[in-house]
């Protein structure tokens, strides 16, 4: 069976976030969850729970289920799952004290990231127009690309991209 990504069951749908307490201790102030019951033969009670992925996310297996360990803080901070995508505040993706996380929408998500790693300008947002000899900064906002404007130099078309962000993404705008 082909199914979406969107369509794919999460595993916490299937958990009640009580269950979790059974499992995990989580810390707020850390971010770090310690086991309270032993899952895994091979994992002793309050050992740290979770390793990094490639991607540099905490994952959490229980009983044969991956969990997020963001999704998982936020749900046993707040007694319930999140409906929304959390987002790392600081940009880093094994800091997961509640502090640090927020709920998001999918778009404001994506807004709090860094630069594209084929950046060549050095600033996000901004790339070097050939045939106009100027500096340009443009954003995408709802999968639409919304152009700030064509600048003589970089750090201008930089504090012109960091205007319109702050004021299309709010709290949610990193530059």
């Amino acid at each position: 069976m082909n199914m979406k990504r969107a369509e794919k069951i999460k595993p916490e749908q299937s958990w009640d976030v009580k269950q979790l307490f059974d499992y995990l201790s989580y810390n707020p102030d850390t971010g770090l969850f310690t086991w309270v019951m032993n899952p895994v033969r091979s994992k002793l009670v309050g050992e740290i729970a979770g390793n990094a992925n490639k991607r540099g996310y905490i994952s959490i297996w229980i009983n044969g289920f991956h969990f997020s360990a963001h999704r998982l803080a936020w749900a046993m901070s707040n007694g319930e799952w999140p409906l929304l995508d959390i987002d790392h505040i600081n940009e880093d993706k094994s800091d997961n004290r509640i502090c640090n996380l927020r709920h998001a929408s999918r778009s404001e998500n994506m807004f709090n990231r860094g630069k594209n790693k084929n950046n060549t300008s050095g600033m996000k947002g901004v790339t070097f127009c050939k045939c106009t000899g100027m500096w340009r900064a443009q954003m995408m906002v709802n999968r639409k690309s919304v152009k700030v404007g064509r600048f003589k130099s970089r750090e201008e078309a930089s504090a012109a991209y960091l205007q319109k962000a702050k004021e299309l993404r709010g709290e949610f705008a990193k530059c």
